[in-house]
C-alpha cells in the first residue's frame, strides 16, 4: 500500500495539496515535496517496485469492542447477591462451579453424590435447566464494553512534533466562542478540544479535555495521547512519558498485525534502535537487552551502536 510509505502528517499534507490543486492555489515548498515523493512511490507502484526503505506506518485494521462477561449470582439472601465481571464465559463458569461444588446437594432430585471435574456439567446439574435451585440462581450476559476502534493508519515512528512543528500547532489553534444552541466555548490545538467555562450548576469554573479529534501526529501506539495537566505550577495529571512504544508495546503491535504488517513494524523498529538483530543468528532482540533473547544457545553481545 502507497500510504504506508508516508507518515500521517505527510498523508495530511497530500489532502490539503488535492484541495489546494482543486481550487488552484499556489502550493508551498513542503507540498511540493510530499508531492514528488508520492508521484515517485506511484510510479514505483505501478513498476512493480517494493519499497527500499522501512514503511513509515502501519495499517491497524478496526477491532471490535471489548467483550466481558457479567455474572450475577444470588443464594437467595438480598445481602449475598453480586455482580461480577469475567473476561469469558468459561472463567465465569468456573466461579459458579466452585459454589456449587461447595454446596453440592449430593444424592438430591438425581444429582450425583460427588460432582463432576467438569465446571459447566456441575453448574447445570446444581442449578437445573431453569439457572435456580431453592433460592440460589443466576444470570449470565455477554456485554460490549468501550467504543469499536475503527481502522487506523499508525505512525511507526510516534516521534511527537518537533518545535517547528509544535509552534505551527499552537499558531493555527482555533477559538470557537459558545454559540446560540449552547454550544460551550473551547479551545481546539491540533483537533485537541479544550472547554473552559463557568458552570453556573455546580458554582464552578469547569475544564475539560477531550481527545476525540486529536491529530494523528499527536496519538501514541497504545492509542492514548501524551497529556499533563497543571493548575498554576502544580501538575494534577502527567501522562506524557516518552512517545516511542515499549518492548511490551511494541509486542501488543505484532500481535495484532498480519505478516505483511510484521513485516513493517519490525523493520522500522529496526531503523529506530528499539529492536536490534543479532549478527549471528538474526533474531530481534529489545533495545535493553545487553546480548541476544533468542532460542537456543546463542548469546552474541549487543552490538555498541544499540546501545
Amino acid at each position: 500500500m502507497i500510504a504506508e510509505q508516508f507518515p500521517p502528517i505527510d498523508i495530511e499534507c497530500l489532502i490539503k495539496t488535492a484541495v489546494d490543486l482543486w481550487h488552484g492555489a499556489e502550493l508551498s515548498t513542503r507540498q511540493r515535496d510530499v508531492l514528488a515523493r508520492a508521484d515517485a512511490a506511484m510510479e514505483a507502484d505501478h513498476a512493480g517496485q517494493r519499497p527500499t526503505s522501512p514503511a513509515a506506518s502501519a495499517v491497524l485494521e478496526s477491532q471490535p469492542a471489548d467483550r466481558v462477561w457479567i455474572l450475577w449470582h444470588s443464594t437467595g439472601v438480598v445481602t449475598d447477591a453480586g455482580l461480577s465481571a469475567h473476561r469469558s464465559e468459561d472463567a465465569a463458569v468456573a466461579q459458579l462451579a466452585q459454589h456449587a461444588r461447595t454446596s453440592w446437594p449430593g444424592g438430591d432430585d438425581g444429582v450425583p453424590e460427588q460432582p463432576p471435574a467438569d465446571d459447566r456439567q456441575a453448574v447445570d446439574l446444581y442449578f437445573g435447566p431453569e439457572g435456580e435451585r431453592d433460592g440460589d440462581t443466576y444470570l449470565l450476559r455477554e456485554v460490549a464494553i468501550g467504543p469499536r476502534r475503527p481502522t487506523r493508519l499508525l505512525p511507526l515512528g510516534l516521534r511527537f512534533p518537533d518545535p517547528a512543528g509544535c509552534a505551527q500547532a499552537n499558531r493555527e489553534a482555533i477559538f470557537h466562542p459558545m454559540t446560540e444552541d449552547g454550544t460551550l466555548p473551547a479551545l481546539e490545538t491540533a483537533g485537541v478540544l479544550v472547554f473552559a467555562y463557568l458552570d453556573a450548576a455546580e458554582k464552578a469554573v469547569r475544564v475539560s479535555v477531550h481527545l476525540d479529534t486529536t491529530d494523528e501526529r499527536l496519538i501514541r501506539a497504545d492509542a492514548t495521547v501524551p497529556l499533563r495537566v497543571m493548575v498554576g505550577d502544580a501538575v494534577i495529571f502527567d501522562g506524557s512519558g516518552h512517545a516511542g512504544p515499549t518492548w511490551n508495546l511494541l509486542d501488543e503491535l505484532l500481535q495484532a498485525a498480519d505478516h505483511r504488517q510484521s513485516l513493517a513494524i519490525e523493520e522500522a523498529a529496526l531503523a529506530a534502535g528499539i529492536l536490534w538483530r543479532c549478527p549471528a543468528c538474526r533474531w530481534d532482540n529489545p533495545r535493553a537487552a545487553a546480548c541476544c533473547q533468542g532460542p537456543g544457545l546463542c548469546r552474541t553481545p549487543a552490538p555498541a551502536a544499540a546501545h
